[in-house]
Formats: C-alpha cells, structure tokens, sequence
C-alpha cells in the first residue's frame, strides 16, 4: 500500500448523526476544522439523531432530510469522487483520513477502520462499520444495505489497513427506538413442520421474550407436534406436503403479512440472543428502513460440537417477500428488485438437525438431494447447482460417482463467484481423500485455497493429505502460506475442519521440531487433544516451562498439570511458572496439586539427612521416608510406597521405586546409587534390574546389563515378578543383545516379550542386522508370525529397501502370516521394482484384504508391470480369512 499524500482528502465527508445532539456537533466542529478540504454533510442514522441533526443545522452546517439508509443515500448522490462516511461517535483523526483514502486509492476496495490498529492490511466480506471511505457509487451501495446501522454487520469488499484506528465508543447502540412506538406486531415467528415432537418445544422456548407471535403449518404430522405448538401458544394451520419448502414457506407467510417482521425458523433451531430487548429495538429502529436481515447459523452435531456456520436470510418484511426454490428456498422481493439486506450481529441460530442420528432418522440426505436435482432441472443455475452440489456431499456413498456428478456442475458456478468455486473445489477434494487419492485431494484442495485461504474444509483436506504421506514440511510451508493472505469468508465456515487442521499442523509442527508453528495452534485445538503433553516430552523442560505465561492467556491449567509430571521439575522452576500462569486463575484442585509437588521438591532436599537415618536404622519406614520427596510428580511411584511394606523385600523394592524416581528425574548417579542399594538387597528386585540395565546400555555396556538380567534371572524368586515387569526386563535383554550383534540371542529374549504381552520396537534394528543371512531372517520371520505382524510390515520398506520387500512379504505370507498389510506393502513393492512374479504369488492372498481396500488397490496398480497382479488380485473370492 502506497503512504498517504498530504492533501490526500476525500471530496465529501458525512458524518452520521445518533446524537445527543451535543456530541454531534462536537463530533462535526472536529472534522470540519481540519478536513477543510472536504464538502462536510450531516445525515441522522436513526430517528433519535434527527434532534442532532437540526441542532447541527442551526449551527450552520450542511444536513440532509430525514434519516436512516435512504436519508444516507440521498444525501450521497449529490456527490461524486472520494467520500467518507463516519458516525458521530466514532474517534476519527486527519492522519487515520488520510491513509484509510490512500488504502481506497490503491485498492479500489471501501477502506474501514478497525477499533484497534491492526498489525497487517486486512481484507474482508464481513464487518461492523463505523467509518468508511470509497467511492459514492460504493457507498451509497452500503447505505442501501444499511451498512451504517448500530447493532448492524454487513457483506462487501472491504480492506483494513495497518496500523490506523478509529476508536468508536458505540454510543450509538444506545439512541435506538423504543418498541413501543411501532403499532403493528414488530416480530412474528413462522415454522413449517412435521413429527417434531422431539424438538419443537425447545425451538419455541428459545423464542420467549422475543417474538410477538408463532404461526405453524403443520404438514402432516403423526405424533403430538399440533399439540406441542398449541400449548406453547402458537396459531396452527395443518397443509399437505408438495416435495417443495418454498410453497410450504409461502402457505404461513400469509399469515403474518400484519407483522413488521417474520423470522422462519426451522423446529430443530434454537434462537440465540444474548440482548431479546436491544435487538427488538434496533428492529423497530430500522421497521421502516430496512426489509431484510440475515443471520449466522451454527451447525451442531449429536455431542453438541458446532461443526460450521454460514450466514442466511432469516428475517424479512413479510409484505415484501415471497420464498422461491424448493430447496434451501430463498425470500426474493414481490416487485423483482433485489432484496438489501443487513447482519445482525447480536442474534444466531443453532440448528441441530445435521445430527448424525437425526440425518439418518429422517432420511434428509437422501431427501435433500432428491429435491435439488429436480430444482436444478427446473432452472439449472448457478444457486441450483451449488445447492446440488452440497446435497450430493450430503449422500454421497460412492466418491467416484459422485465426483462425475460435481464436474458437470462446475460449469454452471461462474468465475465472479470465488466462495462458490471454492467449495466445489472443497467438496471434490474431501471426496478424493475418501478415496485415498491424496494427490488428487491435495491437488483439488490447493485450488479451493487459491480462491479462499480461509477454507477450513479445503484446508484440513490438504493437510491431511500431506500428514498421510508424511510431507510434513510442506504441510507447514503451505499452512504458513495460506494463512498470511487474505481471504474472503468461505461459503460455509466448517469448525471441525479447522480444529482438525489445527491439529495436524501441530502434530506436523512437533515432528519437525518447529514449536513456534505447533504453539501457534494451541488455541484452535480440539477439546479432546492435550497438546501439553505433547509438548512436555518433544521439548527441554525450562523451553515447556516457559510456556505457562501463554497457558495462562489461554486458561489451560492442563499445561501446569504436565508441567508437574515431569521428572525433571525443581521447585524454583514450578514456581516460577505457576506465577507466570497466574495463581490466581488456578482452579483449587490443580492450585492443591501445584502446592503438593511444590512441598515435595523442597523435602528431595533432605535426602542425604533421610538415607543417613536410614542406615542407622535399617527399618523399612525410614527407608520410605527417604524415597517418598523422590517421587514428587510421579504418582504411580507414590501409590507403590503406600502398599510397600506388603511386600517380600520391601526395603529392596523401596529403592527400587528410588532409583527409578531418581532415573525419571534424570539423576543418573543417583538412581544407579539406589539401584545397587536395592540390588544388593534382593538380585531380582524387578524394577531397579531395569533401571540398571537401561543406565549400562547407556554407558555403552551392553555386556553389564546383560550380566544383571541374569543374574536376577537365577534368583528362585524371579518368576513370581509380576508380568508387566518381567517384559520390561526382556526388552531391555533383546536391546543389549542387538547392541552386541547376536541376533538369536535377542531373538530368544524377544519371545518373552511376546509371551508377556509386550509388542516388539526392534523389528528395524532386527532386519537390518539380519540383512541377506537366511538363516537370520528366518528367525526374524519366525517373531513375525508369533505376533500380529502389523510392526514388523511397517519396518520392511525402510530396514530392507523396495527390492527386498515384496520377497519377505511372499515368504511372511508363504509361511502362514495373516496380516493383510502384507498383500497391499508387497504388492506396491512388487509393481514399483519390476517384480511380476512375486506380484502375483501375493496377489494370491488378496482374500486376506476388506473388499474396499482390494479393490482400491487393484486400481492403484496401474503400470504395464503390475497389471497381471491387478487381475489376479480382483479374482479372488471375497470372502476375508479371520486371522
């Protein structure tokens, strides 16, 4: 954007009156004693501003008659060039003038003032206008819409530029009429419906307060929804149904033709309104100036999570309007002009019929799609073909027949509507995703963003694809990209789309050890996601430490809850970030938790006087004394030492706890102290043989783990060591063994692991050693077929290279190996290396694979080479061998 110019003045400048009338002119001396340049005009806003105009008329300035949008547009037709619009409660300065012109000049956009400078030039669809310049064709377009209007959004091109301001201090909410000045019922409700009785009542309630009237056709409903809306008050008429909302629509609209206002509202909405009385007002404020409202609605799925939003004409003068489509059917004005309309920001909807439960009860889908392939065939234009579109989502059950469909309609959404393309492009990219053509979804994806980075759906659609393929630094690039343009709002605001990509670009962002991105995503995350976890153990502790001043912004105590977990914690630092965080904000049980480690950290303190009364002792209380401090933020090991004394060896299984205490908190020299001293005890004391092996394969002397394990081994008592420890033991065993290179050895120990219910991590390590030894290999296939095999699948490509794999895979499958990841991992490798032979011996066990998955793979099996094993794939029973 180019820096505004001195003398860079608009030609016009309106100020809009709401009064009282001494502000006004406060307001109008200010600008007209520095905009000397600009022709200054005084408009009222609303009915209450007409006293301030008059006072500003007496004042010698310039004023237009009458009030509200036509009063602002007539007054902007007398002039042409640069105008600026600016409520009288609205803070505005020559520099703030001047660069909001320069932005319009250089864009061609309206440029508006935001409340607060912002940081980068925004652009936008929709805003609360206090202070606008353009051009008069532009803005008299916007009186028209009421864009001026207090407790009024509205839709345009518009552009925020960086760092201006215009504070408005919303006086104006204040000057509105008061109801009891409008003669006529100022808000009548209107509902077409049918067996409702689960919902209807909770609709009608949400209306209390707000409406003046319910008027109901009922299209023939079987339960007791006519009886329900009687004993709520609500005038019942009973009409048949035609296939057709529209005409339904139009059958009760007649009978609220004496209102103001009608608001349709479907049995499964709720209306929401923080204000029922300030809203009244600003309807009765604008009953004879503006026909038409929309608001937002919010879509909400069974556990009651909003899944997206858009924005709909719901309110409109019923003597003006009539409904038109017989799907998602529209109000359009009864004399053919276009019907303006304004946002309430103050009131929204929430609609629960998109509930799965309630989707599948009623058939809407099918029924959805039903009633707008015939509107399109009716009249196959661009409204019909995005409401088609959105339907054939709706039911789709075959993604490929369902994109042929979306492509016929692309043509009918014209390039001057960039939302609607978008979402085209949105709806084909979640269908190739479905299908598990990630390049094709990226590819569609790509293109909706290009249109409008904002699109949460298109967004989580490319981010899931690139996550899938693990291309997780182009995942961020692109992520980073889309969100630093501005964007347009997108046909439909999908909010579990963008929690889903906030997700993933944090997953992304940790992998990549970019934590500046992940934290970044921090509020946008599901509910269900702790990424504090997350975080504690992929970055140093002082770094998560840190982190509790943007925890305490955000007020999530979660992250001081994982902060006191980690072993690694001092008293200083949990202090430290509990204040960050702000205690005061502490709910009480994670401010009792914060307070207990605090008191633990500080006794760890004491140790060497406790270990000293110990060993003068040797009772087993003081040696629970000495390792209860150790276990600050380690709650498991708290709970051992409560039940300790129970125990066989309880001395030797207290240090035990110690050592591992000491382990987790990264104390190396102390936990191999605590583990001799449990060692000498008792050789089989399960927990501190593990924490002693683990530290000597981290000294590099594999060879002494080795040595403890077996001596521990020997003990008689060994095998009453309880399951979960004994397979701890031999993980450590099977690690020590590969360290050393003795592949039997580590596979021998690996069976244990099996056999105590553990899965083997070692596969890659296993493979890698055995490289071309059959003899070895055989021993790791061996493992494989005790185990589901899914781990030891997973490592083939990267342990043993695509040549190799489709050959182990045979031989997996050859020696009784069920799992069917072997087909679809061997089959790839096969095409990709040329191998038809052993393409079509695994194509043999393609009766292992879900019909979906086959038959999906069968297509991906395309080249020359893979063809035969396609085939052979394809022509096989249906019929999945359990495994």
């Amino acid at each position: 954007m180019s820096s505004p110019e001195l003398g860079a003045w608009p030609t016009t400048l309106v100020v809009v009156a709401h009064g009282p009338a001494a502000a006004t002119l406060t307001a109008v001396r200010n600008v007209a004693a520095w905009a000397n340049h600009a022709h200054v005009v005084v408009v009222a806003g609303t009915k209450p501003g007409l006293t301030a105009v008059d006072r500003v008329a007496d004042r010698g300035f310039d004023t237009q008659p009458g009030h509200g949008p036509e009063a602002l547009n007539q007054a902007l037709r007398a002039f042409d060039g640069t105008v600026a619009v600016v409520h009288d409660d609205a803070a505005l300065s020559a520099e703030a003038l001047q660069t909001l012109v320069a932005t319009h000049r250089s864009t061609g956009k309206v440029a508006i003032a935001p409340t607060d400078a912002s940081s980068a030039q925004q652009e936008l669809e929709q805003a609360v206008i206090h202070c606008a310049v353009g051009s008069a064709d532009q803005l008299r377009t916007l009186a028209t819409a009421s864009a001026f209007g207090p407790g009024l959004t509205t839709v345009g091109e518009f552009v925020q530029p960086a760092k201006v301001s215009v504070p408005h201090s919303a006086g104006c909410q204040q000057r509105l009429v008061e109801t009891n000045e409008i003669d006529a019922p100022l808000l009548v409700a209107a509902l077409i419906v049918r067996d409702e009785s689960e919902h209807l009542a909770a609709c009608l309630e949400s209306l209390n307060g707000i409406v003046d009237r319910i008027e109901v056709a009922d299209t023939g409903s079987l339960d007791d929804t006519v009886d329900i809306a009687r004993a709520h008050g609500a005038e019942v008429m009973e009409i048949g149904w035609r296939d057709d909302f529209a005409w339904a629509r139009n059958q009760v609209l007649e009978r609220c033709t004496d209102a103001t206002y009608m608001l349709w509202i479907d049995a499964d909405e709720r209306l929401v309104c923080e204000d029922p009385t300030q809203l009244r007002r600003v309807l009765a404020t604008y009953s004879s100036l503006s026909p038409a409202y929309r608001l937002t609605i919010n879509n909400h799925n069974d556990q009651g999570v909003e899944t997206h939003s858009f924005l709909a004409r719901r309110i409109a003068n019923p003597s003006l309007v009539r409904f038109v489509g017989a799907l998602h059917e529209q109000a359009v004005r009864l004399d053919g002009d276009p019907l303006s309309d304004a946002v309430l920001a103050s009131v929204s909807l929430t609609h629960l019929g998109y509930e799965d439960s309630v989707m599948d009860a009623r058939r809407k889908a099918e029924r959805n799609l039903h009633i707008a392939r015939q509107g399109f065939a009716d009249e196959p234009g661009e409204a019909q073909a995005i409401h088609l579109a959105r339907a054939l989502r709706g039911a789709s059950t075959d993604p490929a027949e369902t994109l042929d469909e979306l492509d016929q309609l692309t043509g009918h959404v014209s390039a001057d509507n960039p939302a609607g393309r978008s979402l085209l492009h949105a709806l084909r990219s979640e269908l190739h995703l479905e299908a598990a053509q990630l390049s094709n979804a990226a590819t569609e994806a790509k293109l909706a963003l290009d249109l409008v980075p904002a699109d949460a759906t298109a967004g989580a659609v490319l981010a899931e694809a690139l996550y899938r393929t693990g291309e997780y630094a182009e995942l961020l690039e692109t992520a980073a990209d889309f969100a630093a343009q501005p964007s347009r709002p997108p046909f439909i605001h999908d909010v579990l789309a963008a929690r889903t990509r906030a997700r993933l670009i944090f997953e992304a962002a940790v992998h990549q050890e970019r934590f500046d991105m992940a934290i970044d995503q921090l509020e946008h995350l599901p509910e269900e996601l702790d990424p504090w976890l997350v975080l504690a153990s992929a970055i140093p502790i002082v770094q998560f430490a840190d982190l509790a001043a943007t925890a305490g912004t955000l007020g999530d105590e979660r992250h001081l809850r994982a902060l006191v977990a980690l072993p690694q914690l001092s008293e200083a630092m949990l202090d430290s970030a509990a204040d960050a965080f702000g205690r005061s904000q502490l709910p009480d049980e994670t401010a009792a938790l914060v307070d207990e480690a605090a008191a633990n950290l500080r006794a760890v303190t004491t140790s060497p006087a406790l270990l000293a009364a110990w060993e003068e002792s040797r009772e087993v209380a003081d040696a629970i004394a000495f390792a209860r401090p150790l276990t600050a933020g380690n709650m498991d090991l708290a709970l051992e030492l409560d039940d300790i004394e129970q125990l066989p060896h309880p001395i030797s299984a207290t240090f035990a706890v110690a050592a591992e205490a000491d382990h987790r908190r990264g104390r190396r020299a102390e936990a191999r102290e605590n583990a001799e001293r449990s060692l000498a005890l008792w050789p089989a004391a399960g927990r501190a043989v593990a924490v002693m092996a683990e530290l000597d394969r981290a000294d590099g002397r594999p060879a002494d783990a080795i040595e403890t394990i077996k001596r521990a081994q020997a003990d008689p008592e060994y095998s009453s060591l309880p399951s979960t420890v004994r397979r701890t033991i031999a993980t450590q065993e099977t690690h020590a063994h590969l360290e050393l290179g003795e592949l039997g050895k580590a596979a021998s120990t690996a069976v244990d692991i099996i056999e105590h219910g553990g899965t083997i991590g070692v596969w890659h390590e296993m493979l890698q050693l055995a490289d071309t030894d059959m003899d070895q290999l055989t021993l790791v296939l061996g493992l494989a077929l005790l185990t589901d095999g899914a781990d030891f699948i997973d490592a083939l490509p990267a342990a043993v290279g695509p040549h190799r794999t489709p050959g182990l895979c045979a031989t997996y499958l050859g020696l009784g190996g069920t799992n069917p990841d072997a087909v679809s991992v061997g089959l790839l490798a096969a095409a990709l290396t040329g191998q038809d032979e052993l393409g079509e011996l695994i194509a043999g066990h393609g009766h292992l694979l879900p019909d979906d998955v086959r038959e999906r793979l069968a297509d991906h099996l395309s080249t020359e080479g893979a063809k035969a094993a396609a085939q052979a794939l394809l022509a096989k029973p249906t019929t999945r061998l359990s495994a």
